[in-house]
């Protein structure tokens, strides 16, 4: 399996297991399928994978590397996506749905995508520098 696929995987694990884990403890319960099939919540999976296989290549490629570029803009478009365009969707969406159930609306409600906040992201952010940092030094002392 190639390197950024393995990086992509493990960003991803990390960042929706700590998510089942804070609603876990949260919540006193959490749904294994909600976290895989929800959007939104702490921390942003979409920010820590981009991260990671953008700080991997960083690392390998350097950052004057076009290959960098390219996933340092694709990191940023799927970030501001989620701050911007899908949590201000989302919050649309849940006024719709409440307009919709208070004025007894025979409609059905609209499917709520939500965000994340700017906390949200930036633990993603974290989350995925680490695990692109580590890679680097497990895959770089192996020769990958």
């Amino acid at each position: 399996m190639p390197i950024y696929l393995i990086v992509f995987v493990v960003a991803w694990v990390a960042a929706q297991g700590s998510k089942y884990l804070l609603e876990s403890y949260k919540n006193k319960k959490a749904s294994f399928k909600t976290i895989i099939t929800e959007s939104g919540g702490m921390p942003s999976s979409h920010s820590a994978v981009v991260i990671a296989i953008t700080t991997l290549i960083a690392l390998r490629e350097g950052v004057h590397s076009s290959i960098f570029g390219i996933t340092f803009a694709f990191a940023m478009i799927v970030i501001y996506d989620s701050m911007k365009v899908r949590y201000s969707n989302g919050v649309q969406g849940e006024t719709i749905n409440n307009i919709i159930s208070k004025n007894k609306i025979n409609i059905p409600k609209v499917r709520v995508v939500k965000g994340h906040t700017p906390l949200e992201v930036a633990v993603g952010i974290a989350i995925g520098v680490i695990i692109g940092y580590v890679s680097f030094i497990i895959f770089h002392s192996i020769n990958m």
